[in-house]
This record gives C-alpha cells, sequence and structure tokens, in this order.
C-alpha cells in the first residue's frame, strides 16, 4: 500500500503501489513500531573509516557486515544490544566472533537476565490475557496497575542486587524507576560483563578514521560500529495532517483508536511489560469485536480526552491493560457479536 486517505462520510481510500484504489470500511495500522531503524550515523562528528550497520540488518557475526576478528562497538543498552555483543563475543558462536567488543551505553538501563531459579521470567508472569482476579477487578481506577508498578519495581532491584547492579558489571546506573521502561534481557549478557568479555564506555562523541572517541575522553580503534539506537515510529501511508501530527506524537484512546477518526486503529503500537504478541492479539479482538457491533466507541471528546500520548506513555502493566480493554469490549474471546 502507498498511500491512505480518509473519506469525507467515514471509510478509506487505499491506493496501491500499481496503482490500483479501493475503498475500505476502516483502516487498521498493524506495521508496528519497528521497521524503521533510528541510523545516527552520520549525525556523529568526524569520518569513520570502518563498516557499520544497524542491527535491523544484522543476522550473525559473518553477515551482513563481517565482524568476525574484529574490533566492534555495539552502540546501545537495550536487549538487542545486550544480545548481539554477547553473542559476538562467544567463543561458542557458530558464525564466530569478533576480537574485541566494545558497548557504548550513553545512559543506564535496569539489566536482568532471563532465567532466574532455573526458569524463564515470563514462565513466572501470567499471560496477558489471563483475567484478573475478582478483587483485583474491583481496584478503582488505575491504583491495581500503579500497585503492580510498585511490586515489579521491588522485584527488579532485587534482582539486579543480585548481581550487585549495574556498577559493578561496569554499565553506568539507571536513572528511572524499573517500571519507567523495559528492562534489558539476556541470557549470557551478565556473564560476559562478569567474565570481562565486554568492554563497556559511554556514549560517542566524534570518529577520527578508525579511532571511536568517547564523551569522558576515552578513545578506541575499531573496526565495525554495530548500531542498537531502536527505532523511528513512522506510518508512511497517513498523511501528517490525517494523524493530527508527527507520528510520535500520536495519541490514542486505548493505545488502539484514533481519536479523531471513528474508523482508524493502530495495534502494536505500545511499551508493554510484556510480549508484545498477545497484548496486539487483544487489541485486534477489540478491534474485531467494536467492528462487528458488539460495543460503541465513546465520543470524539471523551477519546481526545483519555488519549495516550505514545512517545510519553509508560509502559502497560498487561493484564491491568487487556482487562480495561475487556471491561469495555464485554469480552474478548471468540464469541458472536450482539445482534
Amino acid at each position: 500500500m502507498a498511500h491512505a486517505r480518509p473519506l469525507p462520510n467515514g471509510g478509506w481510500t487505499l491506493r496501491f503501489k500499481d496503482g490500483e484504489t479501493q475503498n475500505y470500511r476502516a483502516l487498521l495500522a498493524a506495521t508496528g513500531q519497528y521497521n524503521d531503524p533510528r541510523r545516527p550515523h552520520d549525525l556523529i562528528p568526524g569520518t569513520f573509516n570502518g563498516g557499520y550497520l544497524h542491527v535491523f540488518d544484522y543476522l550473525d557475526a559473518a553477515t551482513p557486515v563481517d565482524c568476525r576478528d574484529k574490533r566492534v562497538v555495539v552502540v546501545g543498552l537495550g536487549s538487542s544490544a545486550a544480545e548481539v555483543a554477547a553473542e559476538l563475543c562467544d567463543k561458542g558462536a557458530s558464525a564466530g566472533l569478533a576480537s574485541q567488543v566494545i558497548l557504548s551505553a550513553r545512559s543506564g538501563r535496569w539489566v536482568l537476565p532471563k532465567i532466574i531459579d532455573g526458569e524463564s521470567l515470563d514462565a513466572k508472569s501470567l499471560h496477558p490475557a489471563t483475567p484478573l482476579p475478582a478483587a483485583t477487578r474491583l481496584l478503582p481506577g488505575d491504583s491495581g496497575s500503579w500497585g503492580m508498578r510498585r511490586i515489579l519495581g521491588k522485584v527488579l532491584r532485587a534482582q539486579s542486587e543480585k548481581h550487585g547492579g549495574a556498577s559493578a558489571l561496569g554499565l553506568p546506573e539507571p536513572t528511572i524507576d524499573p517500571w519507567e521502561d523495559r528492562p534489558t534481557m539476556s541470557i549470557d549478557f551478565i556473564p560476559a560483563l562478569q567474565a570481562g568479555r565486554i568492554d563497556v564506555r559511554p556514549g560517542i562523541r566524534s570518529f577520527d578514521g578508525s579511532t571511536v572517541l568517547f564523551e569522558d575522553g576515552s578513545q578506541t580503534e575499531a573496526d565495525v560500529i554495530l548500531y542498537c539506537t531502536g527505532y523511528q515510529l513512522k506510518f508512511p501511508y497517513l498523511d501528517k495532517e490525517t494523524l493530527g501530527g508527527n507520528a510520535p506524537d500520536l495519541a490514542l484512546y486505548q493505545h488502539i483508536a484514533h481519536p479523531d477518526y471513528d474508523d482508524l486503529f493502530f495495534v502494536g503500537c505500545l511499551r508493554a511489560m510484556c510480549s508484545m504478541w498477545p497484548v496486539a492479539e487483544q487489541q485486534s479482538r477489540w478491534i474485531a469485536r467494536l467492528l462487528s457491533g458488539a460495543f460503541d466507541l465513546p465520543s470524539r471528546d471523551i477519546r481526545s480526552r483519555e488519549a495516550v500520548g505514545l512517545a510519553k506513555a509508560l509502559p502497560i502493566m498487561c493484564n491491568f491493560y487487556v482487562e480495561k480493554l475487556r471491561k469495555e469490549a464485554g469480552s474478548l474471546s471468540r464469541e458472536a457479536p450482539r445482534s
């Protein structure tokens, strides 16, 4: 699809890349948040003589840029950066390993292992679609969700303290509470840091040929820069005028519905303290029930007042969020809509 345009009386005209156009009752934007990599290489002063890529393009240590036996600077401290840095210094990696791995971390994050006491963190958590206990559902407003944030904060702090916190790993200390953003999680990252296989540095200040200069004045020679610097939210098929602003500034009712349209919906455009896919499934069921007539959207004034900004919103507490969707839709199971 090349472009989507709202019709005056509802519905959308979609123009496809071959020039064909079709009209539809509603538009569901399910292209997600991870299709436009943020590539800051050209914004860093100086010139780098080596290779560089974004983790979006990374397949392994040999593809598409050969990192084997090279000095590699991994930029970022999210889960992708942790996983790739650990893989590049793993002697058992099937594709080979780098000769040196330097991690450039501009700011701190909460870092946790994926496996705790022999069990994955996912296995310790409720599936997002699991209904909350009846007593919890009776809590007023967002008090239950905030209570869960406080509990989660204590749990994440306790787990971090088990390996001595960020400073014990040579990482910058996080400046946010544990529930303000998703933690960085990896099976092999913490052991690699503890074993000294990853050299941690601050953010990159500039390049000078093969030399990378960091914000603290230190420098290193490097052959490859691997950016794990996130993604830009974009909907190239929707005009800025249609969206009502830039994509990152978009605010949505229930993290799904555009406040100015009764027939424009977004799936997977939120941060979640759980896997995105089951949450996206619940969002899709909410939309399906709405379009089948099982319930009605509130007025545009209410949707605008209750819309949540994508860029500024805290990560959702998944079961509480799905409970809100369920409360409004009546059910998110595969049942017949009301007649």
